[in-house]
């Protein structure tokens, strides 16, 4: 993915990951007690935002749509 591209996708993915963070990663342990796999809707498409939560806090993520969000152990 170029520069340019990822400045494009920067805020859909800060937005999704604020999301999935404050649902499943608050204080005072900031991760869930068991792993978490869930969906919500993507903020670029409206589609559906697959994304998984690791017992460290940890988070990945797809949106269902080709080239849409997605990150790594955030």
């Amino acid at each position: 993915m170029t520069t340019e591209a990822f400045s494009r996708m920067q805020p859909f993915v800060l937005k999704a990951l604020t999301a999935v963070k404050r649902r499943h990663c608050a204080a005072p342990n900031y991760a869930p007690d068991a792993p978490v796999a869930d969906q919500i809707a993507c903020p670029k498409c409206g589609g559906r935002l697959n994304y998984t939560v690791d017992t460290k806090g940890m988070t990945s993520a797809r949106c269902a749509s080709a080239g849409c969000v997605k990150w790594s152990l955030q």
